[in-house]
């Protein structure tokens, strides 16, 4: 027998030479389909399933999949879900876009991934509103999951509320920016309602949400997100519309001291939009196994700041036993 073919077979054999995975597919709901890319070395390699952030955007889960997502599918399987009414994933009506549903939504694709794939747990990586999904998901089915990754985002939406708020108006003061001065000024508190959500997040995007020397359209058009998702501007809009009364109350403090899952705590050094403040409290108030990672040159979007960092970070963590 050929010496190279003789290699091949062993290789095979051992596993060293299994397929690559890249699978594209539907998972089955109540009331849609959701939309699932897995990429990978092998189907045995740790599973990881990404949930990205908006409420709706399915730029940012291309972003993540085209930087950090590339370099962790070397040695992981990578897990993308297009959220319900995301990407590819069916649309809903209104009262079907629930934060009940995303979390039943998660359940499937994990145990899908799990069945398939022949692994008993998964590791969540949640970005912003992603891992407000994450972290409820958790609260929900802890048994499912290996380890946990918050990133850029918080477990209390009043207290988010609150820091950014204040973020805000240092921030206004300090460039004199008399719009966002009065804007913020005008809003009562306590803050629970969308208008507080939209005019406090708005101005925390234009204080530095992203790098404001990074052209983000022309990073999605070389990505091809508007050949791709043509209307994923209105799609975002209508996933968010009735997201965001349930955004408000998402409140898992009490919940999340009672996990034990290996947590990871992703910050942006410069994120206006989830700042420091909020993610230290969460994970001072989390009592589990936890790590906390700052990405001192980061905004909202790490992936695109400090990609090779945060990828390190996730590798990391991941791997440790």
């Amino acid at each position: 027998m050929n010496k190279i073919l003789l290699v091949c077979l062993l290789l095979l054999q051992s596993g060293s030479l299994a397929a690559a995975v890249d699978a594209r597919v539907f998972v089955d709901t109540d009331d849609g389909r959701l939309f699932l890319e897995v990429s990978g070395p092998t189907t045995s390699a740790p599973l990881i399933l990404f949930l990205h952030g908006g409420p709706g955007s399915v730029a940012h889960l291309v972003m993540f999949k085209s930087t950090v997502g590339r370099a962790l599918e070397k040695k992981f399987l990578v897990a993308y879900l297009h959220q319900r009414g995301v990407g590819n994933s069916s649309s809903v009506p209104d009262f079907a876009q629930t934060m009940a549903n995303n979390v039943q939504d998660v359940d499937r694709v994990v145990n899908y991934l799990a069945h398939k794939y022949k692994q008993k747990r998964v590791d969540i990586v949640g970005h912003s509103w992603g891992g407000m999904l994450a972290g409820s998901y958790a609260v929900a089915h802890p048994e499912k999951i290996e380890k946990l990754v918050l990133m850029n985002t918080a477990m209390n939406f009043e207290r988010l509320l609150d820091d950014t708020y204040q973020g805000d108006m240092e921030w206004a003061r300090k460039t004199g920016n008399d719009k966002a001065l009065g804007e913020l000024a005008g809003l009562s508190h306590p803050f629970e309602t969308p208008e507080h959500f939209s005019v406090i997040l708005s101005w925390a995007d234009q204080a530095g949400g992203t790098d404001r020397n990074w052209d983000m359209d022309a990073y999605l058009r070389s990505q091809h997100l508007n050949a791709d998702f043509p209307s994923w501007k209105s799609q975002q809009g209508q996933v968010m519309s009735p997201l965001i009364p349930e955004m408000l109350k998402l409140n898992l403090s009490e919940p999340m001291e009672h996990l034990r899952i290996p947590v990871l705590f992703v910050c942006g050094g410069l994120d206006t939009i989830v700042r420091e403040v909020t993610m230290r409290r969460d994970y001072e108030n989390y009592r589990g196994p936890k790590k906390f990672v700052m990405l001192e040159h980061s905004h909202h979007l790490p992936f695109i700041d400090e990609p090779d960092a945060l990828a390190d970070a996730l590798r990391s963590f991941l791997r440790e036993q």
